[in-house]
């Protein structure tokens, strides 16, 4: 394996206990950067020294751009949703009881086979990504989160860097 960064993306810290033992499994490396929704989630955390924690989503406008509200309200409400207790599986499950009633669900189309490649990806996170691989040499990244697959797979496919999903 070569001698680098290892880095690990994890956007939202429902898995964190997952990467830290990821962390702490990796031996004798020199470095690890975390790229992390919420740096602060790790500051109780017992990492191994070398391991820097960086926030992998721009600074947040509040209350100017209304998509960007929405969105930002959508994913704490998922967080809390499937943060485990058992209310929040239960209003997951009628939301989606809800939506499926309401709406109809849409088959894939053989039409449109680039569908997977046109996944929308964090150009924040691809751009940090460049840069500290620009400073640094990058050997493996580490993908906790399915959502940041296709920036981090964006990322790699123009770099070579190797890919692990956790």
């Amino acid at each position: 394996m070569p001698v680098g960064v290892t880095v690990a993306v994890i956007t939202q810290t429902l898995r964190i206990n997952a990467c830290i033992d990821f962390i702490n499994s990796i031996g004798d490396h020199p470095a690890v950067t975390i790229f992390t929704g919420d740096p602060g989630a790790f500051k109780d955390a017992d990492l191994p020294v070398g391991t820097s924690v960086v926030s992998a989503s721009a600074p947040e406008l509040l209350l100017t751009d209304t998509v960007r509200l929405k969105l930002i309200g959508r994913r704490r409400l998922l967080e809390w949703m499937r943060s485990g207790s058992s209310l929040g599986r239960l209003a997951e499950r009628a939301a989606r009881k809800l939506l499926g009633l309401v709406r109809p669900v849409k088959d894939p189309s053989p039409q449109n086979p680039g569908a997977v490649a046109n996944q929308p990806t964090n150009t924040y996170l691809i751009g940090e990504l460049d840069s500290l691989h620009e400073t640094k040499v990058l050997s493996t990244i580490a993908v906790f989160d399915v959502f940041d697959l296709p920036s981090v797979l964006a990322f790699a496919a123009r770099t070579g860097v190797h890919v692990v999903v956790r």
